[in-house]
């Protein structure tokens, strides 16, 4: 029998935009919040979420991450650094109320595992029972390649400052400055 993709379903962000998720549906007191990378939205999450749920391991969410996916207004953009993580607080304190007995994880591949490192030291932590990494990003580390794209390291560190400042009125500006084809 071949499985089906979830219907997307959301629920409203502080900020009253939409948080689209999909939901798989198990007998078990776990929750995973499973975050997808940089290149795609949760559908191709699909397999390991209905693996998970259809052996009554987790009930699993797969919510897009703000400017992935086909509902988008700016695709990959934020208003403000933080903003990924004010919207998981979101979506994990809706969990929590519709299901305040259960244990939540939160867990990511890829860039959701970056991601998922990120929240891991956020003042939400409180929120999540544990945590679940699956091939994170993590700039710098020995196991990453050269990325196709050079960071300029002044824009970034300004940009950063001007955030910790609030000001925001630069967050257009791109922190990359060339890009390279990867040979294969």
């Amino acid at each position: 029998i071949k499985a089906k993709l979830p219907s997307l379903e959301y629920i409203e962000a502080r900020d009253y935009s939409k948080i689209y998720y999909r939901y798989y549906l198990a007998n078990s007191n776990i929750i995973l919040v499973l975050l997808h990378g940089v290149a795609e939205d949760n559908k191709y999450l699909f397999r390991l979420a209905e693996y998970l749920s259809k052996n009554d391991i987790a009930h699993v969410y797969t919510p897009n991450l703000r400017g992935y996916g086909d509902k988008v207004d700016r695709r990959g953009d934020v208003d403000y650094i933080g903003q990924i993580e004010d919207d998981l607080a979101d979506f994990l304190n809706w969990l929590k109320s519709r299901n305040p007995n259960a244990q939540i994880i939160l867990g990511g591949h890829s860039l959701g595992g970056a991601s998922t490192l990120r929240f891991s030291s956020s003042l939400y932590q409180h929120l999540v029972d544990g945590y679940v990494f699956i091939s994170p990003y993590i700039e710098g580390a020995p196991y990453i390649k050269k990325m196709h794209s050079k960071v300029s390291y002044l824009n970034f560190t300004l940009l950063t400052t001007l955030e910790n400042l609030k000001i925001r009125k630069v967050h257009y500006k791109k922190i990359y400055t060339s890009y390279k084809e990867k040979k294969y």
